[in-house]
């Protein structure tokens, strides 16, 4: 059984170092992971912020069912006692209501993101998928992507950086629709045209374009032309 997925290979010297290696178990960890998992049990399970090193004070029962039933102290106000299982998931493939509301969805995330693993949302996209197939959805696919479409970037870091497809105006762009996030989600919900693909560049240098898909569809070259120009690819 996966707890959660691991990190993607090939991205290891480029972006692991601080975030994911050099860990010290000390008071100030290089090791980012280390940081925001300390944090989590210190504030949220434990509350008491004395014991900076949480994780390395007690033993924790790492099963998905044991970390789950963590009961979160204190409790939001004028609620019952919460646990990290009822207050911390964001995994909920019910997204009924937002579709009902006429919302769409626009995410993305890199292919070399050393911090959330990317096979996350991947994961939960297929998800989705399943819970409308099991709602009896005549083509489950289509039916999430009416509200819901993923894009991947290959050679992305963590929101932005990286080797690969870095940037296509998920900082908040104001280009046009085509090569731009946010104005593909506006387009999206203010004239009903869904993003069938986003054209992306490395940045800063520029040297490359290539064309985002919506998951699970793929850049695929059409065996002619540059392969550093998003023309020369196709999704499918």
């Amino acid at each position: 059984m996966s707890v959660a997925p691991g990190y993607e290979w090939g991205n290891e010297a480029q972006e692991w170092p601080v975030i994911v290696t050099q860990a010290t178990l000390t008071a100030v960890p290089s090791n980012i992971q280390f940081f925001f998992g300390n944090g989590a049990f210190t504030y949220f399970q434990q509350n008491n912020p004395a014991t900076f090193n949480s994780l390395l004070d007690f033993n924790v029962n790492t099963s998905p069912g044991a970390l789950a039933a963590f009961p979160i102290d204190p409790p939001s106000p004028g609620s019952v006692v919460q646990t990290v299982g009822s207050a911390l998931n964001a995994n909920n493939p019910d997204l009924t209501a937002f579709k009902g509301h006429g919302g769409k969805l626009v995410q993305y995330h890199g292919w070399a993101d050393p911090l959330v693993a990317s096979l996350n949302s991947v994961n939960h996209f297929n998800s989705v998928v399943a819970f409308e197939q099991q709602n009896g959805a005549t083509n489950p696919l289509a039916e999430t992507q009416s509200y819901y479409r993923l894009f991947m970037a290959p050679g992305m870091g963590h929101c932005g950086g990286g080797p690969g497809l870095n940037s296509f105006g998920q900082s908040g762009g104001s280009g046009p629709a085509s090569s731009d996030m946010f104005t593909a989600l506006e387009t999206w919900v203010e004239q009903g045209i869904a993003p069938s693909q986003i054209i992306a560049t490395n940045a800063p240098s520029a040297t490359l374009t290539r064309p985002l898909c919506p998951y699970p569809q793929h850049a695929t070259y059409t065996g002619s032309g540059s392969t550093s120009d998003a023309a020369n690819f196709v999704c499918e």
